[in-house]
């Protein structure tokens, strides 16, 4: 695994997380509330997963589960 792989993973996470956001509020100026939270929801729950999986990519990695390459 790549180094590069840890940054483009977090950096993915904050995307669809702003996204997320993004969605949510703009669409509360045509729907209600509630459903403007549940088109936002996917997109956030994309970036905590992806948040996730380079947290643990990251503990794997640390630990010498997984081997780290230097090379980008």
């Amino acid at each position: 695994m790549h180094r590069r792989r840890f940054v483009q993973l977090g950096l993915g996470a904050f995307l669809l997380a702003a996204a997320g956001f993004v969605v949510s509020g703009l669409s509360r100026l045509v729907v209600s509330r509630e459903t403007a939270m549940l088109l936002g929801a996917p997109l956030l729950l994309g970036g905590a997963l992806l948040a996730v999986a380079a947290f643990v990519l990251a503990v794997l990695a640390k630990t010498g589960v997984l081997k780290l390459d230097g090379a980008t």
